[in-house]
């Protein structure tokens, strides 16, 4: 993965969705100006992007695809 410490993620995802059922955690696209993670949470799965760079509106900040 990329500069981004995977537990942190991890960490951060289980206090969001407020479960410690983070799965298969896998990074994307390795060319990309940010950096692109997929994982599953009860059966669905989701995409995060973590900016590698500054947001440029707070609407930026958290994105989450399903």
């Amino acid at each position: 993965m990329g500069d981004i410490n995977p537990d942190k993620i991890i960490t951060t995802l289980q206090t969001i969705f407020s479960t410690e059922k983070i799965l298969d955690l896998q990074e994307l696209s390795e060319k990309t100006v940010n950096e692109l993670y997929s994982f599953n949470v009860e059966n669905k799965k989701y995409v995060i992007k973590i900016l590698t760079r500054q947001p440029i509106s707070e609407m930026d900040i958290y994105l989450f695809i399903s």
